[in-house]
Parts: structure tokens; C-alpha cells; sequence
């Protein structure tokens, strides 16, 4: 069974007022880690036909402060797929598949596709440009998909965004301190 352990602190508030802290924190990832996190992850669909947007949302509890973001699109993609759902596929990766998937079938009865390609993304590099097909077109009922790696472009915008948050997050923390 684990020890737990809890420190709490009361800190008279002519001393220090915590809800200033707690103001500066927020204001500070309002003015600036959402937008900065925000333009990281816009980097990764840029070049996209069906981008994603990536609102932010930013909750404020009793025991934390935190933004969120998530990739965000109602509109479909070629593939049938939403610009939310795509995002989420290229993020976390996909294993050998079948086209189609077994139990349905292709428009027509035929698949229609190029077998040259290029990405339009690579895993934990933080661009995206246009993806491009080449070759001669081929047709067949069904394929095996070969799959494709993980972009983890969230892993990737958590390692470079780390230290910057830290930094800012400690500034305001210094910054809320001096206004009590």
C-alpha cells in the first residue's frame, strides 16, 4: 500500500495572495502558452487539404490551472474521414490494414489509386507540406495497406514546449507574489 503524503500551507494573505498567483498563471497561458502551443500544432497540417483548427480550452479548478487543446473539424476529408478523426489517425499511427476494410466494400467494387507516395508528415518533426502520389494509376478490389508510423505530434510539441512553460509559468508565479 502506498504512503501518502500532504503538505498543505496557509500563508496569510498580506503576506501573499494566492488568487494573484492563480490570475497571473491564467493570464499568462491565455496570452501566451495557448497561442504558442496553438501555432505548433497549425505547423503540423500546414499544406493539409482538410486541416484541423485547434481552439483551446482553459479550466481553473481548486487544486490547477490548465489549457488544453485539441485538434477540432467537422468537414471530410477524401477518405471519409473528419479533419478531427485524420489528426488522431496521423498522430497515433495505424498498423497493416486491409482496404476495405473487411465487410464492406469499395465504391464501384474497385479501388483506384497511385502506388508512388509521399507524406505530407513525418514522426516527430513539427511541418507538414503537400503530400504527392506518383506512378501509374492501378485498380483491384483489395489492398494490404503497409500502415505508417506515429507522427506523435503532441509528444513532440511537449518535449520542445517544456522548458518555455516552465519559464513563463514560474514568472507569473514571481509576478502574482509581487502584487500581494
Amino acid at each position: 500500500m502506498p504512503i501518502r503524503v500532504s503538505v498543505k500551507l496557509t500563508v496569510p494573505k498580506h503576506i501573499l495572495n494566492p488568487q494573484n498567483v492563480i490570475d497571473e498563471i491564467a493570464r499568462v497561458q491565455r496570452s501566451s502558452t495557448a497561442p504558442d502551443v496553438q501555432r505548433l500544432f497549425r505547423m503540423t497540417v500546414d499544406g493539409w487539404n482538410n486541416p484541423p483548427s485547434f481552439p483551446y480550452t482553459q479550466r481553473i479548478a481548486s487544486d490547477s490551472i490548465g489549457v488544453t487543446i485539441s485538434a477540432k473539424g467537422s468537414t471530410r476529408s477524401s477518405h471519409g474521414l473528419t479533419a478531427t478523426l485524420q489528426y488522431a489517425l496521423v498522430n497515433a499511427g495505424s498498423p497493416r490494414h486491409p482496404i476495405p476494410i473487411p465487410g464492406t466494400t469499395a465504391v464501384g467494387g474497385w479501388l483506384r489509386f497511385q502506388r508512388g507516395y509521399n507524406p505530407s508528415t513525418r514522426p516527430r518533426m513539427l511541418y507538414s507540406r503537400a503530400y504527392a502520389r506518383s506512378g501509374p494509376y492501378s485498380s483491384a478490389r483489395s489492398v494490404n495497406h503497409p500502415g505508417f508510423k506515429a507522427r506523435e505530434f503532441d509528444k513532440e510539441i511537449a518535449d520542445q514546449y517544456r522548458d518555455t512553460f516552465r519559464n513563463d509559468m514560474q514568472a507569473a508565479i514571481n509576478t502574482g507574489a509581487q502584487r500581494s
